[in-house]
């Protein structure tokens, strides 16, 4: 694991010249910036402060923004209500556009050199319950999972649960009281594992939802069923199937 100090310290490294554009081509009282970066790095920059010192200076106010997908970043503030339903629009869009890199169609406001969640942010889109019933939060709202991976243990477990994908295919088609995945997250040099609520399902294609400790709020995002690592169906007589590598870190 990287620890974070060293990941930004590498992020930085990474983000090369930025590009911005104003989305509101100069025609609302304040601009609708778009940031890009590339390679994917656009919605990591939430984690540079030398990069919202210097985009102080151009936005007056307090800074809203929108991370609707992991390469996109879109800034304004809260002085222009129609800039922010703009800045809304976007996100929306955005969000709905993305395939495998979606994140969140909240909004959110930068005060006191931190992020909160911005209290006027459009609300995020519905999606089909997976099943009926009151899904299980994961622990602590997205707990992330310090394992290695290349432990052999670890490596039996999580084969042995992609073994068994057809049995968790077959459990999400009757009632559950929830359903958590162990998904693989990347954010620039972060790489990090996490216990994700799953909130939807079309197929193979999984959405799941979970909070990184550097994170304001949730994150929502696309996975592919054969990248889950570990998989566990809450019951609703209280006991539950999977867990395989849950399992293994507890005997350790």
């Amino acid at each position: 694991m990287f620890s974070l100090f060293s990941a930004i310290k590498n992020l930085r490294e990474q983000v090369g010249d930025l590009d911005y554009e104003d989305l509101a081509g100069g025609k609302l009282p304040v601009p609708l910036w778009s940031i890009t970066s590339g390679n994917d790095l656009e919605a990591c920059l939430v984690l540079l402060d030398d990069f919202w010192s210097s985009m102080a200076r151009r936005v007056p106010g307090d800074m809203v923004v929108g991370v609707p997908a992991r390469n996109a970043l879109v800034i304004t503030s809260t002085q222009s209500p129609a800039t922010i339903q703009l800045l809304r629009d976007v996100v929306m869009e955005t969000h709905r556009r993305a395939t495998n890199h979606s994140l969140t169609q909240h909004l959110l406001v930068r005060r006191d050199l931190g992020w909160e969640v911005f209290n006027s942010a459009a609300s995020p889109a519905s999606t089909h319950p997976v099943s009926a019933g009151n899904p299980k939060p994961a622990q602590s709202g997205g707990e992330i999972l310090h394992v290695s991976l290349d432990e052999p243990a670890m490596a039996a477990a999580i084969a042995e649960a992609r073994r068994r994908i057809p049995e968790f295919k077959a459990l999400l088609d009757s009632p559950q009281a929830g359903v958590t995945v162990h998904v693989p997250w990347v954010c620039g040099d972060l790489r990090e594992v996490y216990e994700a609520n799953l909130v939807g399902l079309k197929g193979d294609d999984l959405e799941v939802e979970f909070t990184p400790a550097y994170a304001p709020g949730p994150v929502r995002t696309k996975c592919k069923m054969a990248e889950i690592l570990d998989w566990t169906v809450y019951h609703q007589n209280g006991q539950q199937t999977g867990g395989f590598t849950t399992r293994t870190m507890r005997q350790k």
